[in-house]
């Protein structure tokens, strides 16, 4: 997805791309593990379920039957704030949602707005900041790990990107990193992607080498920047619990959904949703998972 101008049909899963766009707008098994970070993960086998739209970048929901716009340098030159509430579905309104959502405080003790997570043209819609954090998740899951995209990038028509977030990954781990599998082909819907995300886990489950360890399931998704009220779960927890069913092995498996979402409502009462990237709380939650950390103070409040 490139970026461009603010308006337009989708290209891919979550998010509107520049061509598309015109200018004018913790472990919940009881199981013994080592009390050490690093002894935790070496101990547990860990798979990381990485989305790429809504997790290594940032897009906004701007209309509930549109895909999210990509939040990006040249999006951002083409928007303003209005001076009076604008029409809803209108190029004026996209505009102000967009101004807004880049200047809201992205909060959790992270210093700046959502503005710092924007892409610059060439990146393959990948910020630095976002992805430099999955870095830090993959160094945290430990030895026994493996990453599987389930992001709309899995198709062949994305192999680009693909290699250029590997890139970016190997960059800031100091060593090659690629992904080790992808889940299946199929639609991009939130429900699908449960479904596909689920069957791999059976899978791998069925057949893993080393059955006696502790399997830990870690999803990275923004599931096209919506609720899970909206793809027929209760609750973050009612699809982590769901997942863990899937497994072959439910009472050694745990399963932590980092879901990459806020929404909001602007001063002029306009809807938000917003697949907020690896925000610095998302990454406090990626790390007490992996970590068994406590939660930080931003946490607590």
């Amino acid at each position: 997805m490139g970026c461009g101008p603010i308006w337009g049909s989708a290209k891919t899963k979550s998010v509107r791309t520049s061509k598309d766009i015109a200018c004018a707008q913790q472990l919940s098994v009881r199981q013994q593990v080592p009390n050490c970070e690093s002894d935790l993960a070496d101990h547990a086998e860990t798979l990381i379920f990485v989305d790429a739209d809504g997790v290594i970048n940032v897009g906004i929901r701007d209309c509930p039957g549109q895909p999210p716009l990509l939040l990006c340098k040249k999006n951002l030159a083409c928007c303003k704030p209005c001076d009076s509430p604008p029409a809803a579905g209108t190029r004026l309104a996209t505009s102000h949602i967009m101004f807004a959502t880049a200047h809201r405080q992205v909060g959790h003790g992270e210093g700046g707005t959502y503005s710092k997570f924007a892409t610059t043209p060439g990146s393959f819609d990948i910020s630095p900041i976002l992805v430099q954090r999955l870095a830090e998740i993959l160094r945290h899951a430990g030895p026994h790990s493996k990453m599987v995209l389930t992001s709309s990038w899995r198709k062949p028509a994305h192999r680009e990107r693909v290699e250029a977030l590997e890139a970016a990954l190997s960059k800031y781990s100091g060593k090659k990193v690629t992904f080790d599998a992808h889940t299946k082909p199929g639609c991009d819907q939130p429900e699908k992607r449960v479904e596909l995300i689920g069957d791999f886990v059976r899978e791998y489950s069925e057949n893993r080498e080393r059955s006696d360890r502790p399997l830990r399931v870690l999803v990275l998704e923004d599931f096209v920047a919506k609720p899970p009220q909206q793809w027929n779960f209760e609750s973050v927890e009612s699809v982590e619990a769901h997942l863990r069913e899937r497994s072959f092995q439910p009472e050694q498996t745990s399963v932590k959904l980092v879901h990459c979402y806020e929404e909001w409502t602007t001063s002029f009462g306009q809807f938000v949703q917003v697949g907020t990237g690896l925000s610095r709380a998302k990454m406090c939650e990626a790390e007490r998972f992996l970590l068994g950390k406590r939660p930080c103070s931003f946490c607590a409040n």
